[in-house]
Order: C-alpha cells, then structure tokens, then sequence
C-alpha cells in the first residue's frame, strides 16, 4: 500500500502546466514518493515533520500502481529477431532488468551464458543484450530449478514491498515504489520474450544471414537441452525408470517385458515431474502479474507431450543398460578363479610327488596330531587312509578350541568353516617348497640384527620336521627370518598355488590347534606374513593403540562423540557436498596421474590407464565394486582395512574384532560394551545411507583404478588377469595392500602421512577435543593435500628431495615423483581455478573470499567443497597483492587456517574468556561478565549436543519457500550462572528446531529478523531445498557496494555490533544497515572523485565513516531508558579497561556502602551503570590532568 501523509490525497492531474520555481517541502517529497504524473494536494496549513511522521488516511494498492502508472503494453503477434533488436524501449527494460535481478550492467559488459566473464563476456549490443535475456527466459521456462529461483526472487520482492509500505518513513515509501517497479518491470520483459517467432518459422530468422540463422539455432537449441538435462527432476524421473525397468530385467523378465515396464514408469514420472514444473512456472507467472490463476489444461498438455518423451528416455536407458556387457560379474569371477584353483591342485599335486618326503611328513603330522587331541571325527579320511580333508568347523567348534582360543589375539574371519582337500594339497606343496627353497638357499634367513644365518642355522630350518615340532612352528620360524631381498621368493611361491594368508592360517589352525600354547604361533604367523602383504599400516597400528588406551580411560564417552561425528554428516546435504568435490578431485588426480606417468621411467604412459579413475568411478561403479569387493573377499585383513574406516569413526567392535568388515554390523561373537549405544550407532549407520554409498562409489573406483594401473605398469592387463583366474599368482596381497591405501587416501580415509599431523589427530581424538573439531583426520589430510598441490611448496619439496637423493647417489623414489606430479598438475590447474573464480571481473566472486554467485543473483558459500576451498583462498590473496588492494592484512591467519584445513574453529572462545571473567570477578569486577561467558559456553556445548539430531533438523530444508533468518537470541536476565548456562545450552536446539516448525506450520514469524549491519534487505534463505541438492544454502547478492568493500578489506565484523544483548545488537545493526543502504555509494564515489586512485585513501574514509555512524548510533542509545539503553552502557563500561572497571566498582561500594545493582529494575541498573561509567573515566581524566 502506498501511505500518504495525513492531510493529503491523491489527485491524478498531470503537472506539465507547473511554473518553474524552487520547490518546496510538500513538491520534494512529491517528488521521492510519488509516481510520475501525481501530484500532492494540500490541505490548508504547511506540513511539519509531526504530520508527516503521522498515520496516513488514503492508501493506494501496488496492483493500481501497476494498472495506471505502469501499463503493460499488450502482445503484437510473433516477432522477428531483428524487431525485437530495434525495439528501444525493450532494451532499455532487458538493460535495467538484467541489473535489478542479475546484478549485470549491461552498459560495461555482458557474461556469456555458457563461459561468463571467461573470455572476456559478450559485445555490449542491442543483439547480445537480447540474446543474454533470451537465454535466461529458455532457462526460467524450461528448468524447474531456474524457475523456483525466479518465483522466489518475485516473491522477495513482493515481502519487502508490503514491509516497507507499513513505514512512514518517505524513503522507505520510495523503495516500496521501485520495487514495484521492478516487479512490473520482470513482467513487461518476460511476456515480450513469448513474443519472438517460433524456431522453426521463417517470421522469427527476417533480415538474418546464413551464418546469423545458423547460429540462433545453435543457441536456442542448446539452452533448452541444456535446461532439460540439468533439471534436477527430469534426471531423477528418467534414474528412477532405468532402475525400475533394470530391477524388472533383474528379477527375470524378459528384456522386451522390462523395457516396456520403464517406459510406463518412465512415462508416469516425467509426466508428473513436468506437470510440478509447469506449476512452478505458473506460479511465477501468476507472482508477475502475467496470469490470473493455474491453467490446469495447459499443465496437462505439457504432461502429456514430456510423459511421451520421459518413457521413451527410460525405455531406451533400460535397453542400453540392460544389454551392456558388464566388465566383471561375480560368478563370471568366481568361475574363472575356481579353473584356475584346479590348475594349480594340479601343480600341487605334483609338488606333492615331487616332494614326497616332505610333503608327506607335512600331512601325516598335520593329520595325526589332529586326530589325538580332538577325536577321529577331526580328520576325514578316504577308504584307504589317506587324508581327505581336515574338519576345522568340528575342531573350532569344540570345548579344546574355545578353551585354546580364550584371550589369543586371533582373528576368526581368517579361519575358513572347512578346510578342503585341494586347499590342503596347495597349502602342503607351497610350505614343502618353501622348505626346500631354503634348504637350496634361494631363500636365505637373517637374525633379528638382519644378519645372515650361518649354514648350521640354515640347514636346521630346512631339515626334517622333529618329532615334537609343529608345521606352524617351522613355518614362522622361517617366515620371521626371511631376509628382504628374498621375500619375493616366498610371495612367488605363495601366487604359483593360488595360497592367501587366509588359507595359510585356515591349514595352520589346524596344527596350532593341538596346544593352546602353540595357537600364539598362529597370531604371530598371521602377522609375520604381513612382510609380504600387510595388513595394516604403522600409522594405523598407532592409531589403533592410543584407541585401545582411551577405550580404558573413557569408553562410554568416545562411544557418544563418535555417534555425534557420525550424525553430522548423516544430512543429505553433506552427501551432495561430498560427491561434488569428489568430482573435482577425481578430474584433478586423473591430470596429476597422467604427468606422474609420463615423468616416472617405473610407470608406463596410457591413455585409457590414465583416464581409469573416471571410467572406474562414473561409467563402470557396478564393475568396479565386483572387482573390489571379489578381491578383498582374497585378502580379509585388506577387507577390513578397507570398509572399516568410514568418517574418521573406526569401529568400536573391529577393536576387539578385527574380522569386523563394517562399522556397525553386529552379529554373533561379536562384543558389545554397551547395547543401547551399539544400537544407536547401528540406526544411525543406516540414516548415512547416502554418505556411505558416495563414498564406497568412490573408494571401489579407486581401488580398482590402483589395482589396474599397477598391472599395467607391468605389462599386464586387468581384465585379462580377472578373465583367466589368475589372480594369486599377478595380484599379491601387497598389491591389494596398496590399492586399499590409495582408495583410503582418495576418500580421506587414511592416517596423515606427517608424524607430527598423526600424534595431533590421535591426540585430539583421544583427549575430546573432537568436540570443537570434530573431524581431525580430514584437517590434517586437508593441510597435507594443499601443501602437496601447490608449485612452491609440493614440487619445490619433491625437486629438493629428488636433488639430495641424487647426491646421496639413491635412486628417485615412486612417491618423490608423485610429489612433483601433484605440485605440478594437481597445483596447477586448481590454483588457476581458484584465481579464475575470485577475478572481479568474471561474475562468480561473492561478497567474501569463500563466497561464490552462481549467476541467477544467488550466492552460496563454498567452503565445504574441499579441495576447491584453499585455492579459492589462495586466487584471493594474489588479486590482494596484484591489484595491491587496501588491505591491512592481505594474507591473514584466520582465513588461511579455515581455507587450508577445510575447518572453522570453534569453541577456545567461550572457554577462555570464561576463564578471564571469572578471574575478573574473584578480583572484585563483578559476576555479570562471568554470567555472559558461561551462556556463551553453554551455547556452544549446545552447538556440539544439539548435532545428534541433525538427520531430524534437515526436514527443514524440505520446502521451496524463502525463509527470513530468524534471531533466536534474547535479552539475557540471567538469575544465577546455571540460568545462564541453560538459556545458552538451549539456543541452538530453538534455532534448529524452530527452522522445522517455520518451513511447514508458520511457525516463530512474530521472531525478530536476523539484521546484516551491511545492507537493509532482510537476510533470506532462498529455496532451502537447493541445498539437498547442492549441499549449499543459497543467499542474495548483496549490493555491489558491499562486495566492493570486501575486496578492499572490510567483512562483516567490521560493521557488527556484538553485546550481550541482542536486542541492542539487532537495533545497531538495522540502523547501520540501512544508513549504508542509503550512504555508501556515495561515501565511495566522494571519496574516490577526493583521493582520485589511491584507494588506500578510499579505506580510509570507509572507515572513518563506520567510526563516526556507530559512534553517532551508540550515543543515541546510550540516552534511552530501556534495554537497548541499558544494553549500551554496559557494553560501554565493558569496553573500560579492567583497572578503570575495578576502580569503579571499588569507588561505587566505597561511596554507596553497597554493589552496583544486578536486578530486574531497569532503572536501578541504568542508574548504577551510569555511575559506574562516570567513575571508569575519572581516573583517566585524573591521569590526563597530571600529564
């Protein structure tokens, strides 16, 4: 509603008649709040301030200034190109739109739709002005998110005329006009664009050339494809049909059959999906003003047309999935493994009778010693005697085993149920040539000094069995003592019989088995043979100890802070966040692997080795997990290693358990601590269902990527190893070890590679300190990985150690190369980006370092989409420096701890200025200062308690409506310092919960806004459901002023207000807002027309404009008698040094015989307080006066 001043009405007579004279009062404000061609008229009496300022008596609807003042000009018929070009008064609109809604001048420089400001944009013409508009129009019609994005902006615009048009102030009335304006405007420029002929009518290509006509095509077409692909529904409406119709195919049907039921599916989902697209476009619509209501009929029309089009997408995404040829099925797999196990019975076999000396001696201990300690039903013998099989199950199931097995660090998954006659052939031949190996000395024994053995020792290990020695005991004998230079000896012979460390203990349990003294030999012979393929890393080991320690000291609370650091990520936002910047560190690693090719002589150049990463992870997901998971079923501690690190939370059970694949599976043998918590963690493992599977997608295509790029750099083809079967004898499990570490280090799963970043991250872990960073592991990874990719640090480093390796006379290591790699072709192309997105001039730099717009006058921040985070830091700080920008500070600490380690610091804050005030007030300066510290701790506790419901606080996001930032935050009345504790504890929980009851019940709107000190406009959350999507929240652009105060070094805090009461802090705060609304374009063009190009000056002046407003603001409230009142002075006597505040207290007890007043009265308090302040300055007046 437009409001006039009392004593005034409207009279719509034009004013071309009016003499020029010098306007008065009533004719400026005429001027400032009325559209053209209204005049005022007065009442008799001249206005005064207190009549202005008085409630109005006629008010006028925005729709009528929309109907008289702003006319829409009606529809002409179809359009050529051409006339649309000519049309002035279409441009003018286009030109000034594309400033109010976009934040583009189209008078210096227009962004290419598909580059931006890349290249350089777009000519500035009339043709490339329409062409700019044209593309967003296809995009707001074709796209369902790109139409919500606008439905919010004109339903923004709408929210803050109606508030303005409850103001009396005549700039707020002003405002409200121009919104209108705008809102008019985004209708006159949309329904002129329906206006251009069709794409394939002649009407629409008149006075075009060849090239132009070809051209007009191209553009048009490939928007509308683009809006068609990129639309979040039509992706999920065609996904879901390809799944049901695979999912048919899967269950048996024939392929015909299940083609045809995706096409349904397909059909009825795009058909839906396209009808709630078409609605949102209506609704936009209907909020411009284009139409009156829903045209349901052309909703089904359009249904109707995508539902076609949507079925046969799915039909023919089933088809092609459906009929691939997939690289590697588990029973095409297993097939080829079990042909080779016969090959290599076979070749046992005749080990066996080579070697029958030794391999009988082998069988017939194994066999006979078995049968004395647990009965004859332990050994299965054929007709004739001979050794059939051995019943581990009977022998594992049995009271001796169980009695054996109490507190022997063993690992039960490494024993098979049964052990059968052709693993016990393979598993004899490859231990009776190992003896014999060492006995012709191809396997030479070293002491625990790594000295040789002398003949007599050696010949003692290769001689027959005594008669009270164990098979197991001989073999860990010699297993321990193999010298490192013919290990490979043994890992040869171990892949000749297709022998894993699995069967190796399944066939020595057995023997073990028969004491329970001897049965520590196995858990040694397990670990020993890690030589050859470990099973865990010494950083994991570490990990692992310092664990077991606080598991000791403080299990119950580890056990609840590693369920809070699961629920955390539980969000699907967190899921989208994660496979995004997973995207952008798979095509990074991809360029660093194909330079570390190319460089390392150990490593062979290949196109498709090069580019495995991306066809492992986003082509061939479903091959790539057979392969892993078929692999480490081979290898089970590799197994473990693999999925039991996921989110930095190590399985509590898999500390006991090491068989323990996931993290919180629970199943028989397993121990449990504590039930109740055992089943949280299981529950909320199963909400992280997304997390989880993003993150096995990656780490498969990762280990299979290692897998593969390792054979091929020798010579051998994946698939042709995988084909045939032959598995143990080119894939040994240290191949395997090293294909979980690189998955492990894909996915930040990996201890830090830096002793220091170990003991750091194991101790913050273990001390609670995951309290205030949560995720220690990822940080240090963070800082490892930035530091490696980054030409003057990582390929300096790698150059350096390459250079002293060389005069040591040493040959280049693998991982010196790799080094170099990633500091070249990993540093490169990502400190390029990060210098691309922050340039000024390319459109995509926010209002802070961390900020990016995204070109629909949205902006969001992109911290938590690591790697990208630091060199986004880091292109920053060089247009600091080149442009010498007016920064006190161009690099500062703050930032570059949160840029390089992906991490905000939280929490000493609270901790230590408790800890200042409560000191204060032992010393006499008072317990309210104390009173503010302990809310503020409690709040942050609350921050870190409230993170267990965070899969409840994201059915928030679930809604395309804007929400206003609300501030929770009350004016304190705190009684004591557990009523301060409990009100700051219970901030974050109203917060996030309130943020659920405001999206879907109306809920908390009477709530303060959130006031940014910065601008007017009220902080909004545009469509929350983005970030389900996105993983971001996305935001408006602020004014341009204000990025343009960010980049001369002004953020946020400089122009805060930060109390103890919010209300105070939300009144400054407002107040400021709106003065730079009104002031600071002009506070920066005065000052640059005063300095010229020393924008030094410039910041001068910024900031002696910021003094003086919030000085100005902070004396006004210090003269009101109510809270924000009260609010100042205490701030005021805060801001007091602490000698002045003990001085003044000390004074006031002296004068008054009582403390200054901590009560309910407002009055009392703001009496004391004036006191107090009075006296805090007098000994500085004192001082000044003997100066």
């Amino acid at each position: 509603m437009v409001k006039l001043p009392e004593g005034y009405t409207f009279s719509a007579q034009p004013d071309d008649d009016t003499e020029e004279k010098e306007q008065s009062a009533v004719e400026q404000t005429q001027q400032s709040i009325l559209p053209e061609g209204y005049s005022f008229s007065a009442e008799p009496g001249e206005p005064t301030r207190s009549t202005l300022d008085k409630p109005v008596v006629e008010e006028v609807t925005t729709e009528t200034i929309l109907e008289e003042t702003l006319p829409q000009p009606e529809a002409t018929g179809p359009r050529s190109r051409k006339e649309m070009e000519q049309d002035e008064e279409l441009m003018a609109d286009i030109k000034q739109h594309l400033k109010d809604r976009y934040n583009v001048d189209a008078d210096e420089k227009l962004p290419d739709f598909f580059t931006g400001y890349l290249f350089g944009g777009d000519e500035v013409n009339n043709e490339e002005i329409l062409e700019n508009y044209m593309d967003r129009w296809r995009m707001i019609t074709g796209n369902s998110m790109d139409a919500g994005f606008e439905l919010s902006y004109l339903n923004d615009l709408k929210d803050r005329e109606a508030t303005l048009r409850e103001s009396d102030k005549p700039q707020d009335i002003e405002e409200a006009n121009q919104l209108a304006d705008q809102r008019a405007r985004a209708l006159r420029v949309y329904k002129r664009a329906d206006e251009m002929a069709g794409l394939f009518g002649s009407k629409r290509y008149e006075g075009m050339d060849g090239l132009e006509v070809a051209g007009e095509i191209a553009e048009t077409v490939g928007v509308n494809v683009l809006a068609a692909v990129s639309d979040p529904i039509n992706v999920l409406s065609v996904g879901v049909g390809k799944m049901i119709g695979l999912g048919a195919s899967a269950s048996g049907m024939g392929l015909k059959q299940a083609i045809m039921k995706a096409a349904a599916s397909g059909a009825a989902i795009e058909a839906v999906a396209s009808a709630g697209t078409d609605i949102v476009v209506q609704k936009m619509e209907i909020e411009m003003g284009a139409r009156d209501e829903v045209d349901y009929k052309r909703t089904a029309t359009v249904a109707g047309i995508a539902g076609t089009t949507g079925g046969v997408l799915s039909g023919v995404a089933t088809r092609n999935a459906a009929t691939r040829v997939e690289k590697a099925t588990r029973g095409g797999l297993t097939d080829a493994l079990k042909k080779q196990r016969e090959k290599q019975v076979k070749l046992a076999e005749e080990t066996n009778k080579k070697l029958k000396v030794e391999s009988g001696s082998i069988r017939s201990r194994l066999a006979k010693e078995i049968e004395k300690t647990y009965g004859k039903e332990a050994v299965i013998r054929n007709k004739d005697g001979t050794v059939k099989a051995i019943n581990s199950e009977f022998i594992r199931n049995s009271d001796e085993a169980n009695k054996a097995f109490a507190g022997i660090d063993i690992d039960p998954d490494l024993i098979q149920p049964s052990l059968s006659m052709q693993t016990f052939e393979r598993v004899t031949a490859s231990t009776a040539e190992l003896f014999e190996k060492v006995k012709t000395g191809e396997i030479k024994l070293v002491n625990e000094n790594g000295n040789p053995f002398t003949k007599k020792m050696q010949e003692k290990f290769s001689s027959k069995l005594q008669p009270n020695e164990m098979v197991s005991e001989r073999l860990l004998n010699i297993v321990s003592h193999i010298s490192d230079d013919t290990m490979e000896v043994m890992t040869d012979i171990m892949g000749k019989y297709g022998i894993t460390q699995r069967e190796v203990a399944a066939a020595m349990f057995a023997d073990a088995s028969i004491a329970g003294k001897k049965l520590n030999q196995l858990s040694q012979l397990s670990r020993v043979m890690g030589r050859a393929g470990r099973t865990r890393t010494a950083a994991e080991m570490g990990e692992a100890k310092d664990a077991e320690v606080t598991d000791k000291l403080s299990n119950t609370f580890r056990k609840l802070e590693d369920i809070r650091r699961l629920t955390l990520v539980s969000g699907v936002a967190t899921a989208a966040r994660n496979n995004i910047s997973q995207v952008l560190r798979s095509g990074v690693d991809t360029l660093v692997y194909g330079f570390e090719s190319a460089i390392n002589p150990n490593k062979k150049l290949g196109l498709r080795n090069t580019l495995a990463q991306l066809e492992n992870t986003f082509f061939y997901q479903q091959d790539a997990a057979t392969i892993a998971q078929f692999m480490l079923d081979l290898a089970p501690a590799q197994k473990q290693r693999f999925y039991n690190q996921y989110t930095e939370v190590t399985n509590a059970f898999a500390r006991k358990n090491p068989a323990q694949a996931s993290m919180a599976r629970q199943g028989d043998g397993l121990v449990s601590e504590n039930p109740i918590l055992d089943k949280w963690e299981s529950i909320i493992t199963s909400v992280n269902y997304l997390n989880r599977f993003q993150e096995a997608v990656y780490r498969n295509g990762a280990f299979t990527t290692s897998i593969q790029r390792q054979l091929f750099d020798q010579g051998i083809d994946m698939m042709d190893v995988l084909r045939n079967g032959t598995l143990t004898e080119n894939i040994p499990e240290n191949m395997i070890a090293k294909a979980v570490d690189d998955a492990l280090e894909f996915t930040y799963a990996s201890q830090p590679k830096t002793e220091i970043f170990r003991q750091a991250n194991n101790f913050i872990v273990k001390s609670g300190l995951t309290l205030a960073i949560p995720f220690p592991r990822f940080m240090f990874k963070a800082l490892e990985m930035t530091y490696n990719y980054n030409v003057l640090t990582g390929a300096t480093t790698a150059l350096t150690r390459m250079g002293l390796q060389k005069a040591r006379g040493g040959a280049i290591t693998d991982g010196m190369y790799r080094q170099l790699a990633e500091g070249v072709a990993g540093g490169v192309p990502l400190i390029a980006l990060g210098y691309i997105l922050r340039d000024p001039e390319n459109g995509a730099a926010g209002s802070d370092w961390y900020m990016m717009q995204d070109g629909k006058g949205n902006e969001f921040d992109a911290r938590p989409y690591f790697p990208l985070t630091p060199y986004l830091l880091i292109g920053e700080i060089i247009h600091r420096i080149q442009e010498d920008r007016p920064i006190p500070s161009k690099i500062n600490p703050r930032e570059l701890i949160e840029g390089f380690t992906g991490t905000n610091f939280r929490g000493a804050g609270p901790i230590s200025k408790m800890t200042e005030d409560f000191l204060n007030a032992a010393q006499g300066g008072g317990d309210l200062d104390f009173k503010f510290s302990v809310a503020q701790l409690g709040e942050y506790l609350g921050e870190a308690a409230s993170g267990y419901g965070q899969p409840f606080y994201q059915i928030g996001d679930f809604t395309d409506q804007n929400q206003r930032k609300k501030d929770y935050k009350e004016d304190p009345e705190f009684e004591s310092a557990i009523d301060a504790f409990t009100e700051g504890f219970s901030r974050p929980f109203a917060s996030r919960i309130g943020r659920i009851f405001e999206s879907h019940f109306d809920y908390n709107s009477d709530l303060p806004d959130l006031e940014d000190p910065r601008f007017k406009d009220p902080q909004n959350r545009v469509m929350p459901f983005m970030k389900l999507l996105f993983g971001a929240t996305f935001s408006r652009v602020p004014p341009k002023y204000v990025i343009e105060l960010n980049r001369m070094g002004f953020t946020y805090k400089d122009f805060m207000t930060n109390t103890d009461t919010p209300s105070f802090n939300r009144y400054m705060n407002r107040e400021m807002g709106e003065a730079m609304n009104r002031e600071m374009e002009e506070v920066l063009s005065t000052a640059r027309e005063q300095h010229g190009g020393d924008e030094q000056a410039v910041a001068t002046e910024v900031r002696n404009y910021i003094t003086e407003r919030k000085t100005g603001l902070y004396a006004e409230m210090q003269d009101r008698d109510d809270t924000t009142g009260l609010a100042a002075l205490r701030n005021k006597f805060k801001r007091q040094s602490p000698y002045a505040r003990k001085y003044a207290i000390k004074t006031f007890k002296d004068s008054y015989g009582r403390s200054p007043a901590d009560t309910d009265d407002p009055n009392q308090n703001l009496e004391d307080l004036y006191e107090l302040n009075k006296l805090a300055a007098s000994p500085r007046t004192m001082a000044k006066q003997i100066r």
